[in-house]
């Protein structure tokens, strides 16, 4: 699980409210998921 504390100071200076602090690392989180399985897809091709 996330921890959406450790973002605050960063989001209260962009100016994002908690439901969109919680849409936003949701999106990078996911993302990031899907970028290292295909790394690792790719590698277990590639051998």
């Amino acid at each position: 699980m996330l921890n959406y504390q450790d973002y605050d100071e960063d989001f209260r200076q962009l100016g994002l409210n908690e439901n969109e602090q919680k849409v936003v690392l949701d999106f990078f989180h996911q993302l990031g998921e899907i970028l290292f399985n295909n790394k690792i897809e790719k590698l277990l091709q590639d051998e």
